[in-house]
């Protein structure tokens, strides 16, 4: 189940400006044959709901309002539209497919939970990759290489003796685990053991014990 209510008329709008993502309501109302007056009060509501924003003489979608717009549309090209511009807005370096998939795995998460994505923060993707952490068999293989890349693009990470990148962190018994890795031979993986990292981290354990 989907928790939101966009009604046609603010799909419609939403829709055009996920192509256009910026424009004036005077264009909106063009475009759409909508009155100006009808146009202008739908992106005053979509922009109280966090789904536009108001600019000096335009308004711009938002990154929720491409995934509300995503998650809504039954348009495949307007979810295309919606997909790259988050992955531009998002800076994410993988492909538009992962992107969607972690995005599906996002909206089927939050249906399973009772929860409207209306009540996600879709600004920055750490946050959202965060709520998978406990959550892993929620995610495909595509959502996991999302999750893994968005984490190793947003926290500390290191670079192992064998070009391997990982964002290391300890389990409950002090074990040494990456909480994300680019592997060069596993690729990307999440909760991801490995000896070398194990052996590279008590390295610099050691180097700051002796100094």
């Amino acid at each position: 189940m989907i928790f939101y209510d966009l009604d046609p008329r603010e799909l419609e709008l939403l829709e055009v400006m996920v192509q256009l993502i910026t424009t004036s309501s005077y264009k909106l109302s063009k475009l759409s044959g909508l009155p100006s007056a009808t146009v202008w009060r739908i992106l005053i509501k979509l922009s109280n709901r966090g789904l536009v924003i108001k600019e000096e003489r335009s308004f711009k979608i938002t990154p929720k309002g491409l995934a509300i717009c995503y998650y809504s549309t039954k348009k495949g090209y307007i979810k295309e539209f919606a997909a790259r511009e988050l992955k531009n807005r998002w800076k994410y370096e993988g492909s538009e497919e992962e992107l969607k998939a972690f995005l599906n795995s996002i909206l089927s998460l939050l249906s399973k939970r009772g929860i409207s994505p209306f009540c996600m923060c879709f600004t920055d993707p750490l946050p959202l990759a965060s709520i998978f952490l406990n959550n892993t068999d929620e995610l495909n293989e595509d959502s996991r290489k999302a999750v893994a890349r968005i984490l190793l693009n947003s926290l500390p990470s290191i670079v192992l003796s064998n070009g391997c990148r990982a964002v290391v962190t300890f389990d409950a018994n002090g074990s040494v685990y990456a909480l994300a890795v680019n592997c060069r031979m596993s690729g990307l993986r999440i909760f991801h053991r490995c000896p070398l990292l194990e052996e590279e981290v008590k390295k610099i354990e050691n180097n700051r014990r002796s100094m």
